[in-house]
């Protein structure tokens, strides 16, 4: 079985499951079997080929394989700070055969696009810092490598950062992260949906959580922190686009289900939330997959 199978790999005359189970007989992906994997995965359609991709995958669904992370979410949740984090260090096995599936993981265009999205923020806090804004709130804000890299990159930072997550370990972990810069950060544990301040701040930063809300939860969330800025203050939230090619591996791999948007769906959400549409712009980082809306007050 395993020779016919090989053979139709090689020959081009093979179903996805079976090329799935001839990388995992083998080992993992190397070189170009990367991309045909990534094909492979998004070629299985039908719910009974779904079920097998899982029985052939679950020997490398471990916490010990990025993959394995992402589909077994040790924090309850997906897309938590650790996995983020691996994501931007690009962590790999010392274990070739556990390397292999993590190179596999970190070839995924969604992974580049949040390593991008790290680039952006950064970008982001240099200009703001510029325009003589003075406090930042950062919503979700996960293990804080963005910032750490910030401040460790602009010594003479001056902007005063409020980081809010509803995950006690995640801001334990950032916190420890940055337990240089301290006296520029605040930590709060507590539910966005629950949380309120008599600070204003020039800078709302989110990326990474609202991909998680529906519509209704997005326009009350940004509705209710746009009361928190200042007269000239923005609010920045990123969102995965409508082009993301690594969606379905992620959704079949990894049971990862984000709620991708588009520019005009992010606009209509900020008129929605009261934000006039002339103040209303939309980015993107590189790849395009990340996009990153920015909601002015006029």
């Amino acid at each position: 079985m395993q020779m016919q199978t090989l053979q139709q790999v090689q020959t081009g005359n093979f179903s996805p499951v079976d090329y799935v189970r001839h990388i995992v007989a083998k080992g993992g992906p190397v070189g170009n079997e990367i991309k045909k994997l990534q094909e492979a995965v998004n070629a299985i359609r039908s719910k009974e080929d779904i079920v097998e991709l899982n029985i052939v995958l679950h020997a490398q669904l471990t916490l010990d394989t990025m993959v394995g992370h992402t589909y077994l979410k040790p924090y309850g949740y997906a897309g938590d700070f650790e996995i983020i984090e691996k994501i931007y260090a690009q962590k790999r096995h010392a274990n070739a055969a556990i390397d292999a599936w993590d190179q596999f993981y970190h070839s995924l265009d969604a992974c580049d696009a949040v390593r991008n999205r790290k680039k952006y923020f950064k970008e982001v806090m240099v200009n703001a810092l510029a325009s003589g804004a003075k406090n930042v709130l950062i919503l979700g804000s996960g293990p804080c490598t963005d910032l750490f890299e910030y401040l460790t990159e602009n010594p003479a930072n001056s902007l005063q950062f409020t980081c809010v997550d509803i995950d006690a370990t995640a801001i334990k972990y950032a916190s420890e992260k940055n337990a240089a810069f301290m006296n520029q950060i605040t930590f709060v544990h507590r539910n966005i949906f629950r949380y309120t301040t008599t600070d204003s701040y020039d800078l709302v930063w989110s990326a990474g959580l609202f991909d998680y809300l529906s519509d209704e939860q997005f326009v009350f969330i940004i509705k209710k922190m746009r009361a928190f800025l200042t007269d000239k203050g923005k609010m920045i939230i990123g969102n995965f686009s409508e082009n993301n090619p690594s969606q379905y591996c992620m959704e079949v791999m990894g049971d990862w289900y984000l709620n991708h948007r588009s520019p005009a769906l992010l606009t209509q959400l900020g008129v929605h939330a009261g934000f006039e549409e002339a103040a209303i712009r939309v980015e993107q980082e590189e790849l395009g997959i990340n996009l990153f809306v920015h909601y002015n007050t006029l």
